[in-house]
């Protein structure tokens, strides 16, 4: 199974809900990004978090070695975070402000 990095992102919130001890909630692993619901719904996803009830999360063997290595395994690759465009670029064409 092909090897992947989770990026330096995901890999903090995921040591951040280390950090919390056995059971963690969203707010624990939190790095203020746009993209933290979406990073941890990923994390469940491909097996390094795991649901508990009352809102409560816990770290999966799968994910402390993933925290420990900044590496996964999956037979899929994972999603592509978009990338910033310049404010320039998202202008429509023809816009004369400057």
């Amino acid at each position: 199974m092909p090897t992947y990095s989770l990026g330096e992102s995901v890999w903090r919130q995921l040591r951040l809900a280390l950090r919390s001890g056995e059971r963690f909630r969203f707010e624990d692993c939190r790095t203020w990004s746009r993209l933290d619901t979406e990073r941890l719904d990923w994390l469940i996803e491909i097996g390094c978090v795991e649901p508990l009830e009352g809102g409560f999360f816990r770290v999966t063997d799968k994910g402390r070695e993933a925290a420990d290595l900044g590496l996964f395994e999956s037979p899929s690759r994972p999603p592509s975070q978009p990338r910033n465009r310049s404010m320039k670029a998202k202008r429509p064409i023809g816009d004369a402000r400057h």
